[in-house]
């Protein structure tokens, strides 16, 4: 027990190394796989744009002077990486004598500090990069304390496209609506194609939708009509688009407000990005981030151990309006 918090169990490699192999439960966004994740070197991220727009050239006759054609001016936005942080302590006495749950045998290190602190830790930074994430999808990332970090409108100089489904309408063609929603995104987009389309919907948003006459009948109409004899809310289909329901929320704060959705274009390279930087470790300066890092450092006497756990990301969506708003 004297030497058991000196092993190589506790160096900052191993801890790293344990904290990114914990099992964790992702939320929907990470499920999807809509961000790209890499690592950077630095501890900020730069988006480079283009500003060359559409320009239809008039009809002049021939051997009159050509309209001139003047390249797009480039600039690059820079997004500084969030630093996530936690902090726990284990003691020696903490296990000391003390069982495994359901079990007959004592406690052991390496499972004290997988169940009870590093795994904790993993699924609290994964929490958080959800959130962040789905403020990238919503176009303002905002803080835990309630504060913006990053407000991506802003910062491209653009306002978010919203549409209004009117689900509140009975006549209402929803299909008809979503493929409005739909081209105002793609016209976002430019030439860039979507390989798929999904929907992020908050519950009241979601049952408005399948509670709407127009997609009642569609579900009586489909030969399966799985939708009125399952729970859909994981994922329905309609018009192209895989509408789900959005579970998540924060000091009783829903992610996404009543009544509102997120149509998202999926398969387009670099629309959603994810960058972490190194943590503020000598060792890790200047080297590819990594998704989380551990480290621990030695208690007075060798009494336990304090344990900190970093994540350094920023979540980012380039194209900001290419997300459409919609509202019930």
């Amino acid at each position: 027990m004297n030497e058991i918090f000196t092993t190589d169990l506790f160096t900052a490699e191993s801890l790293t190394a344990a904290i990114n192999a914990a099992p964790y439960v992702p939320g929907q966004i990470a499920a999807l796989k809509l961000f790209e994740e890499k690592g950077i070197a630095t501890t900020k991220a730069a988006i480079e744009l283009k500003n060359n727009a559409l320009v239809l050239v008039p009809n002049i006759g021939r051997g009159a002077p050509a309209p001139v054609f003047r390249p797009g001016q480039r600039e690059a936005l820079s997004f500084e990486t969030a630093h996530l942080i936690q902090r726990s302590t284990l003691l020696a006495d903490s296990i000391q004598d003390v069982r495994e749950f359901g079990t007959n045998e004592l406690k052991t290190l390496e499972r004290t500090l997988q169940d009870d602190h590093l795994g904790p830790m993993r699924f609290n930074l994964e929490a958080t990069i959800e959130y962040h994430r789905i403020g990238a999808i919503k176009g303002q990332i905002m803080d835990a304390a309630g504060g913006v970090l990053i407000d991506l409108l802003a910062e491209f100089g653009v306002s978010q496209q919203t549409l209004d489904v009117d689900l509140d309408t009975t006549t209402t063609k929803v299909q008809a609506k979503i493929l409005a929603a739909k081209r105002l995104a793609e016209n976002a987009l430019g030439a860039a194609k979507p390989s798929g389309w999904f929907a992020l919907c908050s519950p009241a948003f979601f049952d408005a939708l399948l509670g709407h006459p127009s997609v009642e009948n569609f579900a009586a109409g489909w030969t399966a009509a799985s939708m009125l004899r399952d729970d859909v809310r994981e994922s329905v289909n309609i018009g192209g688009v895989t509408f789900m329901e959005y579970r998540g929320s924060y000091l009783g704060t829903d992610f996404i407000a009543a009544g509102q959705a997120y149509l998202v274009p999926q398969g387009i390279p670099g629309l959603f990005i994810t960058r972490f930087a190194p943590a503020d470790y000598a060792e890790a300066v200047n080297t590819e981030g990594l998704p989380i890092y551990a480290k621990s450092h030695l208690l007075p006497f060798n009494r336990g151990a304090m344990l900190e756990a970093q994540s350094n990301p920023v979540n980012l969506c380039s194209i900001p309006r290419a997300v459409i708003k919609l509202t019930a």
